[in-house]
């Protein structure tokens, strides 16, 4: 990055650090739990989404075993009344 760069990246952060005015914002209790309950859910999808594909990575570099067809109880058999 040169020089001249560096510059003017401070000289743009000094002005804007300059202009700041204040927000005269209220933050009730609550905030502080929806913040949180955003983390929490923002943490739990990123890891099942991540162990639902580490998973298909792994079946497919042959690591793990293939998914049983008849592991979710959809098994074909004769003794369903309904048929």
């Amino acid at each position: 990055m040169s020089r001249q760069m560096v510059l003017l990246i401070a000289l743009f952060f000094i002005t804007s650090m300059n202009s700041i005015q204040p927000a005269y914002a209220y933050l009730d209790p609550g905030t502080g739990t929806v913040i949180l309950q955003g983390i929490i859910a923002a943490a739990s999808g990123a890891l099942a989404f991540g162990y639902y594909y580490i998973n298909r990575i792994k079946q497919f570099l042959g690591l793990a075993p293939k998914d049983d067809p008849t592991a979710d109880g959809l098994q074909e058999e004769s003794d369903n009344p309904l048929k």
